[in-house]
């Protein structure tokens, strides 16, 4: 049984938006909707240039497609983002214990049991939960714990987390 674990922070704007990857995810969808739209030109040309009468169907399922990704990335992500970065930023108080983690800050106030926690990731920066609700995450700057306890914090959070305790190197 690891002991409980209280930390507070501050989270700027940018940080939240890096540790995240909202913009990674942004730009990833841009090009899938970049590459459907390539794809479904291809198909009118192809329905243009033979006499294939069913061509033009794939094309039209490609642009709607293309269509709804652009739809994703360009209006739903934006507002995800700012979404995340109100509900996070500011500061933070979290709790961590055998229980589970008890995240308050100036917007959010959220408790939930490990189990919940579909999972931890290790990132250069910081620490992720997951949780299974809506994937909600919570960024946990590793500048808020101090060196002296950082590798013990790091264990106690792996004892806690179980198998959902991943490690990213980005």
């Amino acid at each position: 049984m690891a002991t409980p674990v209280t930390l507070e922070f501050e989270l700027a704007d940018e940080e939240i938006v890096r540790e995240l990857g909202l913009r990674r995810e942004r730009a990833n969808s841009l090009w899938i909707a970049l590459a459907m739209l390539i794809a479904a030109f291809v198909c009118f040309a192809f329905y243009q240039w033979d006499s294939r009468p069913r061509m033009y169907l794939p094309a039209l399922l490609l642009l709607a497609y293309a269509l709804g990704t652009l739809f994703y990335a360009l209006v739903f992500l934006p507002r995800k983002g700012r979404a995340e970065v109100r509900r996070l930023s500011g500061t933070a108080r979290v709790k961590f214990a055998d229980e589970g983690v008890r995240y308050g800050g100036a917007h959010t106030s959220k408790g939930f049991s490990w189990p919940n926690v579909r999972a931890v990731f290790e990132q250069p920066g910081s620490w992720l939960l997951v949780t299974s609700r809506k994937e909600t995450g919570y960024v946990i700057p590793k500048s808020a714990v101090a060196e002296a306890v950082a590798e013990e914090f790091a264990g106690s959070l792996r004892e806690w987390a179980g198998k959902s305790y991943k490690v990213r190197r980005r």
